[in-house]
């Protein structure tokens, strides 16, 4: 009888590190300033263009983080991929300019292209560190392994694919 002497890598709430909860805070910060505008008198945005300037610079904020920082296996994290979510419909909720759907995109993105990545080379997708033109690989400790080239290739498409969302968006 053969057994698996590998430690269980499962992912839950205390895989949750300090740079996952700083984003969640954040953009629930974002979320929190979009209802206050929304549904109080108080008003933080002097006009309806300062307005879309401050959420296409969250967006591409957004982008930046998840694409260039290998902060998208943050989305492999339940407990985090389940609060980005909820925080996405608040925010929708708060605010029906196309533009508040690049959040949800960027996670969209991440699940479908870490499903085909599944699919074709039997193994999790780990993004990488985008530079200038180049990339650098990424250490998973949940898979034991760095990113490869066909990880960097993918972390490409992840980045250009959100990145045209988001501008697409801002329309």
């Amino acid at each position: 009888m053969e057994t698996n002497n590998t430690p269980n890598k499962t992912l839950s709430l205390k895989n949750l590190g300090t740079k996952d909860s700083i984003i969640l805070i954040c953009f629930s910060i974002v979320v929190l300033l979009r209802l206050l505008s929304n549904y109080t008198h108080i008003s933080i945005f002097e006009t309806e263009a300062s307005k879309l300037f401050y959420e296409a610079l969250i967006n591409l904020i957004l982008v930046y983080i998840f694409c260039f920082d290998a902060m998208s296996i943050s989305f492999r994290i339940p407990i985090f991929s389940v609060l980005w979510v909820i925080l996405c419909l608040i925010y929708i909720i708060a605010d029906k300019h196309i533009i508040v759907l690049t959040p949800l995109a960027i996670l969209l993105t991440y699940y479908l292209l870490r499903f085909i990545f599944k699919r074709k080379y039997d193994r999790e997708f780990i993004a990488c560190y985008l530079l200038k033109g180049s990339s650098k690989p990424y250490f998973s400790k949940i898979d034991d392994r760095e990113s490869t080239d066909q990880d960097a290739i993918f972390t490409w498409i992840f980045f250009f694919l959100n990145f045209f969302v988001a501008i697409a968006f801002m329309r």
